[in-house]
């Protein structure tokens, strides 16, 4: 997942809603969604966007755990 730095730490900070931070995203809650599948956050990173823009990126990556997927 890759996530405007600024808009999660808003969102973190309280300034937004989650769903001011889903609708200014994808529009989903994507951590549901992964967490529902049995994944969690295995690494995170930031990657510049460069001098000229003003907003860096948040780089989460998920890995499979099998005590975080629903039982079946």
């Amino acid at each position: 997942m890759k996530v405007s730095a600024r808009l999660l730490q808003e969102y973190l900070a309280g300034r937004i809603t989650i769903e001011q931070f889903h609708d200014n995203s994808t529009g989903k809650n994507l951590f549901e969604h992964w967490l529902k599948m049995g994944h969690v956050i295995g690494d995170a990173r930031f990657e510049s966007a460069g001098v000229d823009e003003d907003d860096d990126y948040v780089i989460l990556e998920f890995r499979r755990d099998p005590a975080a997927a629903e039982f079946t």
